[in-house]
Order: structure tokens, then C-alpha cells, then sequence
């Protein structure tokens, strides 16, 4: 995975890795790794009119459309992660790509986007 010329590789098979750590609005989150489909710079957005205040627009990925969430950016040059949620693949817009962790090192809440996006009014 690739984050804005960084290459993220994976740990050694004794960590486990359970999460990818991001940064989102400034605040570390956790994100679970099986749900996690990409990784990388934000793809062209196409606004929508009247989306919900988190929803940034949507973006084409691998042939199909999917949700940008925004849930306050505040990078220059953001990346987004493709994962599974609830409803089905989307996307999110996240500030920084930490690192792949384990239980025992995970320090950041874990984000539970459809609680995220419920918050925001969708």
C-alpha cells in the first residue's frame, strides 16, 4: 500500500497486525484491517448536491462508485482508504496513513464509520 510516495509494507508475520492506525481531523483512529480494500491518494471527487455534511462527493474505484467521507480533513494532501463498512464499500478521506498495528500496540479509538456518518445527519 502507498500513501502520497510512502510505501507502506506489511510487519513481520510474528506481530499480527489487527488495524491500520490513520490519522483523521487530527485525532489517531484505528480502522480494522480486514475491512481495509486500498489505500492511496484521493481519486477525482464529483460533488453531490444536498449530501450530508460528511459525505465530500463520490469517487470511481476499480468500476464502481462509492461515498467519500469527510469527517474534517486537515491535511494539504490527504489520502483515502477504501474499506467495507456496513452498507457496502465506500471511502474515506483520512489526514495521515500511520502504520499497520496489533492489539497489544493500538493506541487510537477505534472508528466506527457508520456511527460517523449517523453523527453527521446522512
Amino acid at each position: 500500500m502507498s500513501e502520497a510516495g510512502r510505501t507502506l509494507t506489511y510487519p513481520p508475520p510474528s506481530v499480527h497486525p489487527s488495524w491500520l492506525a490513520v490519522e483523521v481531523a487530527g485525532q489517531r483512529r484505528r480502522l480494522a484491517l480486514g475491512d481495509v480494500r486500498w489505500v492511496g491518494p484521493v481519486p477525482r471527487v464529483t460533488r453531490v448536491p444536498g449530501a450530508a455534511a460528511a459525505v465530500r462527493g463520490v469517487i470511481a474505484w476499480r468500476g464502481r462508485v462509492l461515498a467519500l467521507y469527510d469527517l474534517g480533513s486537515r491535511a494539504a494532501r490527504p489520502s483515502a482508504v477504501v474499506l467495507e463498512a456496513r452498507e457496502g464499500l465506500c471511502a474515506l478521506v483520512v489526514d495521515r496513513v500511520l502504520g499497520f498495528v496489533g492489539d497489544a500496540e493500538a493506541d487510537g479509538a477505534v472508528l466506527n464509520l457508520g456511527a460517523a456518518t449517523e453523527a453527521s445527519g446522512e
